[in-house]
């Protein structure tokens, strides 16, 4: 019933775009200047971004990779996300207002398998 009515909709937010989208936005907030309160901030919070972020990107696109039938879904998520979020950081290092962060890679690589490991849960409950 519900994949009936709505399952062009779970299409059009599982689908390339969206990741394309979303990995544009990662890239973007990961480069420009940040300018943080630090009587705001508590120690190593951008570490529960980071993983939150990476989170969301390899949820959705493992499910578009299930959805389009392509081969080794979990695998691809996750080094997409690992290499993803690696390059990123090396692009930093160059960044004046930036830096490499060893943790911060940690924390993506974390979040990646965090939402990895929620679509493993969820399709084996479904089997």
């Amino acid at each position: 019933m519900f994949n009936a009515k709505f399952g062009w909709l779970m299409s059009y937010l599982f689908s390339r775009i969206t990741v394309a989208i979303y990995s544009c936005f990662i890239f973007t907030v990961s480069v420009i200047p940040v300018h943080t309160p630090k009587a705001v901030s508590f120690p190593n919070a951008d570490k529960i971004v980071h993983f939150a972020m990476y989170f969301l990107l390899s949820f959705i696109l493992v499910n578009t990779r299930l959805r389009s039938y392509k081969k080794y879904p979990r695998w691809f998520t996750f080094f997409y996300c690992f290499f993803f979020g690696f390059a990123i950081e090396c692009i930093q290092y160059f960044l004046p207002y930036r830096s490499f962060e060893l943790l911060d890679q940690a924390a993506n690589s974390f979040g990646a398998f965090a939402g990895l490991f929620i679509i493993i849960r969820k399709n084996k409950a479904a089997d």
